[in-house]
């Protein structure tokens, strides 16, 4: 462990941290996992962290970043998974490598409004046979004192809900062509 800085105040622009972490072994269901590493920084008001693994289990890495100001939240978060053979780590019997990206970003601004973006992409499972690749999921929800609005869509599928006041609307889920 390595941690650096000066002050303590993350929301001071003279606040800046930094951090890292490097993991020698962890072992969980039979498995001993030795590649892990991670980072944390603030700077500029905004507190960055990073987080990677791989051996032959699974290749990932993670990034997210916070803004924090009294005005609003922003949450960034990107994870990339190279690959993660399920069979290695115990999860189901049949060998089974998947691999996938996730993004998101929350707001939550100082009305009390929140608005979450998401997709979950790049989606590949390979079975010993052959590779299967989903559609991309997409993910819009926002949320005020007042209303609430969802939005999901993968291929051909959307599907929207959404509220004013007092009632729930569901929109019929949608094929497009």
């Amino acid at each position: 462990i390595h941690l650096t800085g000066n002050g303590l105040n993350y929301q001071s622009a003279s606040t800046s941290i930094y951090g890292a972490l490097k993991l020698h072994s962890l072992e969980w269901r039979e498995s001993t996992f030795s590649n892990a590493s991670a980072q944390i920084s603030v700077r500029d008001n905004i507190l960055h962290a990073k987080a990677s693994y791989s051996d032959s289990t699974m290749d990932w890495n993670l990034t997210t970043s916070i803004r924090h100001t009294q005005e609003s939240i922003n949450l960034k978060l990107h994870a990339q998974v190279e690959d993660l053979n399920t069979a290695a780590l115990k999860i189901t019997d049949t060998d089974l490598h998947t691999a996938f990206q996730c993004y998101a970003v929350l707001d939550i601004d100082s009305t009390s409004a929140y608005t979450l973006r998401g997709s979950f992409n790049d989606i590949r499972l390979t079975p010993s046979s052959q590779a299967i690749q989903p559609k991309p999921l997409y993910l819009r929800a926002e949320l005020t004192p007042k209303s609430m609005r969802l939005d999901i869509r993968s291929g051909d599928l959307t599907l929207n809900a959404n509220t004013q006041n007092e009632g729930l609307v569901w929109q019929s889920p949608s094929l497009q062509s």
